[in-house]
């Protein structure tokens, strides 16, 4: 099956020009987990999610703790994102792979495991931003394709 047959057609992104609050905003309006952060011709350079986010504020030891008991409190994160919410989105964004409409949901599923991503842009050939492809996209499809299969199964008995 081909990313185009399931990507999501949602263009919402950012630019460079935001701010961290603004990216914020955007994220918990729409619900996502994250957006691809876009230059003016649409293309995507990079993305920008609430893990990203939390990677800036967060402090690398406290990641490492398995415990939440050693967990610094909520004053101390929010003045760690106030330093930064007027920030411009460049400080928080990520790389992320991209795939073309043409590729595969296989070549989108193993992206996504390579490199821990639950949402991959999809692009044109030019790298311009289409949509966005999800695990839950790929899974859906598949459950159809063996839906669809196994109708057909019965229908031929």
């Amino acid at each position: 099956m081909l990313v185009k047959d399931i990507y999501i057609r949602d263009l919402t992104a950012i630019t460079d020009d935001m701010t961290v609050r603004e990216a914020i905003e955007i994220l918990y309006t729409h619900r996502l987990p994250g957006v691809p952060l876009v230059d003016e011709d649409f293309k995507v350079i990079g993305y920008v999610s609430g893990s990203s986010i939390s990677d800036v504020i967060i402090p690398d030891y406290v990641k490492r703790l398995v415990s939440t008991s050693y967990f610094p409190d909520i004053g101390i994160l929010a003045k760690e994102l106030a330093s930064i919410m007027d920030s411009p989105v460049s400080e928080v964004k990520k790389w992320t792979p991209v795939v073309e409409e043409e590729d595969t949901d296989l070549t989108a599923l193993k992206l996504m495991l390579e490199h821990h991503r639950n949402v991959l842009p999809v692009v044109d050939e030019e790298n311009r931003l289409r949509g966005v492809i999800t695990k839950e996209a790929i899974l859906s499809a598949i459950v159809h394709m063996i839906d669809s299969e196994n109708d057909k199964g019965k229908a031929d008995k």
